[in-house]
C-alpha cells in the first residue's frame, strides 16, 4: 500500500489543491469498483477517460484523486476542492507516468526496508501465468500471508504498477508477472519493478507479429534475467528450462539454475502425473492428479525449483504441495458436465502453447482410456501473428493430422490455413457466432471436446450453450 509522502514524491505532478491525509492507501484506476478510503487515479486511454467520474468519486469519502492535469481540468479541480476540502486533489502530466513512478518509488522503498526481500519476475512466450500460481501456491505453503503476486492478468504497464504499489510491510516476497506484445515493454517493466529472483518460461512465436523472430523476442523477455544479474551483481536466484533453445543461449551466472529433459544442471523426467527431478545427491517426485500435460509438469518443475531455492530446508512440505495445487478455470483442464469431457484451455491460444495443449490431450485420452476418434476438436485462431500467421497455422493442422485427430473443427479467419495443413476432411466457420449454431448438434454427437483458441474468441463460453 502507498504511503502519503509517496503519493507527493513523483516528478510528473503539477498541481496539488490540499493535502493527503497521513497513512497507507490502496489504488483503484476502476470507477465501478471505487471502494471509500481508496486513492483514485483517473486514468485516461482512447475509450475512455477516468476523469468524468472524479465528481461522483468524491462523494464516497475519496482521500486522494489524480488525474491529467490541464488548464480546464485545473479549473474545474480549484471549484470542486472548494466544495471537497477533505480531498487532495494531484494533477499531473500524465496519470499512467505517475502511476508507474509511484509504484517504482514503493518497490524500491520496501526493498531498502529489508534487503532480504525478494521481487521475483516472471516472464516468457506462454505459461506465465500458471508458473506465477504455482509458485505462489508453493511459497505460500511455507510463509502463508508473506506471499502476494499479480491479480489476474495485471501485468502490463498498468498492472504492473498497481500489483508493485498493493506491495505491504507484512510480506517477505511479491511475484511480479510481466507481459508484452510490442518490444521495449518488458525493459520499462522490469526497471520498475527492481527483480532481484526470477523466472523464464519460454521463447515462442507468441506476438511474433510485432517481434519479427523468436531472436528479438528472446531480446525481449531476456531483459528480464539480465536485469536480475545486473540488479543482484549475479547472485539472484533465476531458473529457466535449458531444453528451450533459445533460453539455452542467456549467459550463465552464479544465481542460475537450469533444468531439462535433455540439459540442464537438474534433469527432470515426466509421466503421466508426476515428474522427477534428480538433483545432484538426491531425487524429488511431484505427483499431481489435477493439471495435465508434460509441458505443466515442467512448468510446476520450475516453480518448485525456484521455491526451493528460496525457501531451502522445506522440500517435503513443498513435494506434499505439489500434490494439492489445482490450475485456474479455462487453463488445460478436464471439465466434466452432464457427463461429457471438455478438455478446456481457452484463454490464449498461440504455437506453442496449442501445440502443447495438443500433445497434452493425447496423452490424456491415453491415460483415460479415451479415443481420440470419439474425440471433436475445436481449434480457433492464433492472434498476432503477422506474416506468420499461414505457416504457423499450417503446422498445427498438420501436427493434428500427424497425431491422428479424425473430428475437427476450425473456427476464424485463419482456418483456410489450418486447414492446408489438416489435410483431412473438416468443418470451418468463419466467426464464433456461425459455429454457435452448430454447437449444439455437435455437443449431442461426442462426449469428449478439446476447446482452444485466442481469448477473442471466448470459446469457454460453449460449455454455457446446450
Amino acid at each position: 500500500m502507498i504511503n502519503d509522502k509517496t503519493l507527493l514524491a513523483a516528478s510528473s505532478i503539477v498541481q496539488v489543491d490540499g493535502a493527503p491525509p497521513n497513512g497507507h492507501f490502496k489504488l483503484c484506476t476502476d470507477s465501478r469498483n471505487y471502494k471509500s478510503g481508496e486513492v483514485f487515479v483517473a486514468l485516461k486511454g482512447e475509450n475512455f477517460d477516468g476523469f468524468k467520474f472524479i465528481e461522483t468519486i468524491v462523494k464516497n469519502d475519496c482521500p486522494v484523486v489524480i488525474y491529467n492535469h490541464t488548464e480546464l481540468n485545473g479549473h474545474f479541480i480549484k471549484q470542486l476542492s472548494t466544495s471537497y476540502s477533505f480531498t487532495c486533489f494531484i494533477g499531473v502530466s500524465d496519470t499512467i507516468l505517475y502511476l508507474q513512478q509511484i509504484g517504482h518509488l514503493h518497490i524500491k522503498m520496501w526493498l531498502n526496508n529489508n534487503p532480504k526481500r525478494k521481487v521475483i519476475g516472471i516472464t516468457g512466450s506462454n505459461g506465465k501465468t500458471t508458473h506465477k500460481e504455482m509458485l505462489f501456491h508453493f511459497l505460500s505453503t511455507i510463509a502463508p500471508g508473506k506471499i502476494t503476486a499479480t491479480q489476474g492478468n495485471l501485468n502490463n504497464h498498468i498492472g504492473v504498477p498497481l500489483t508493485l504499489s498493493a506491495i505491504n510491510e507484512d510480506h517477505e516476497m511479491a511475484i511480479v508477472e510481466m507481459g508484452t506484445n510490442h518490444p521495449g515493454e518488458i525493459p520499462l517493466l522490469a526497471n520498475l519493478a527492481l527483480p532481484n529472483s526470477g523466472l523464464l518460461t519460454n521463447i515462442g512465436a507468441a506476438h511474433i507479429e510485432f517481434f519479427g523472430s523468436e531472436e528479438n523476442i528472446l531480446k525481449e523477455k531476456g531483459t528480464l534475467y539480465h536485469t536480475v544479474v545486473k540488479n543482484t551483481k549475479g547472485a539472484g536466484e533465476f531458473v529457466i528450462c535449458a531444453d528451450d533453445q533459445y533460453l539455452n543461449q542467456l549467459p550463465k551466472s552464479a544465481g542460475l539454475i537450469t533444468f531439462g529433459e535433455e540439459r540442464g544442471q537438474i534433469k527432470v523426467s515426466c509421466e503421466a502425473q508426476a515428474i522427477t527431478l534428480q538433483y545432484e545427491d538426491h531425487s524429488v517426485r511431484l505427483e499431481n492428479k489435477l493439471i495435465t500435460g508434460k509441458h505443466n509438469f515442467k512448468n510446476m518443475a520450475c516453480a518448485f525449483i525456484l521455491a526451493n531455492k528460496l525457501y531451502p530446508g522445506h522440500e517435503k512440505a513443498l513435494i506434499e504441495a505439489a500434490t494439492l495445487f489445482a490450475p485456474r478455470k479455462n487453463r488445460a483442464s478436464w471439465v466434466e458436465l452432464e457427463g461429457k469431457n471438455f478438455f478446456l484451455d481457452a484463454y490464449n491460444a498461440n504455437p506453442a502453447s496449442m501445440k502443447a495443449s495438443l500433445l497434452a490431450i493425447f496423452d490424456s485420452l491415453k491415460s483415460k482410456g479415451l479415443e481420440a476418434k470419439d474425440c471433436l476438436f475445436v481449434l480457433g485462431d492464433m492472434n498476432e501473428l503477422g506474416d506468420h500467421a499461414q505457416k504457423l497455422h499450417r503446422e498445427i493442422g498438420e501436427l493434428l493430422q500427424n497425431l491422428g485427430a479424425e473430428h475437427v473443427a476450425f473456427i476464424g479467419r485463419y482456418n483456410a490455413y489450418y486447414r492446408e495443413g489438416f489435410l483431412k476432411e473438416s468443418l470451418y466457420f468463419q466467426n464464433r457466432e456461425d459455429f454457435n449454431q452448430k454447437w449444439p448438434e455437435l455437443r449431442s454427437q461426442f462426449n469428449t471436446f478439446f476447446l482452444k483458441a485466442s481469448r477473442s474468441l471466448q470459446l469457454e463460453s460453449l460449455l454455457d450453450i446446450r
